[in-house]
């Protein structure tokens, strides 16, 4: 009969830890903060794509704009007329015109582009010129001290 009550005992003692503990876990649980996920950093090639990827974007974006300003600002050559000058009544000496901005048409622009890569080219040759000029004569100056200076050894 001892044995009984010890068994009862131990058991009772055992459920009761049990559910104790059981509780204490919940409420750990429940008290938890949740982890965050951590995301994967991207690795070396993906970064190095991406990078790329932008700076084309950047670059075909940037291209895009100025084609736009460019064309923006070029007249179509059928829009271009004979300019007329137009007789306005000044009743009002108080009033003002504003003209609209100068827009040049693309022949216009290829004139003005060519002329100027034609007078750099120019440029290009005359320093070109200069230079080797400058250059056979301190070619010539170094060959005459280089042979001073071995007939001393020889």
């Amino acid at each position: 009969m001892m044995h009984k009550e010890l068994l009862r005992s131990l058991f009772f003692v055992l459920i009761v830890g049990s559910m104790t503990v059981s509780m204490q876990s919940t409420k750990e649980l429940s008290n938890r903060v949740p982890l965050k996920r951590t995301t994967p950093k991207p690795g070396f090639i993906k970064t190095v794509f991406q990078a790329a990827y932008e700076q084309w974007t950047d670059t075909r974006d940037t291209l895009n704009k100025i084609n736009k300003m460019l064309n923006d600002n070029f007249i179509p050559e059928s829009a271009v007329s004979s300019t007329t000058v137009a007789s306005t009544d000044n009743s009002d000496p108080n009033a003002t015109t504003t003209r609209a901005p100068y827009r040049i048409t693309r022949n216009e622009f290829s004139r003005i582009l060519r002329r100027n890569v034609n007078g750099l080219v120019r440029l290009f040759n005359l320093e070109l010129a200069d230079a080797l000029k400058e250059s056979r004569a301190t070619d010539r100056e170094f060959r005459k001290n280089a042979t001073r200076e071995f007939s001393k050894f020889l």
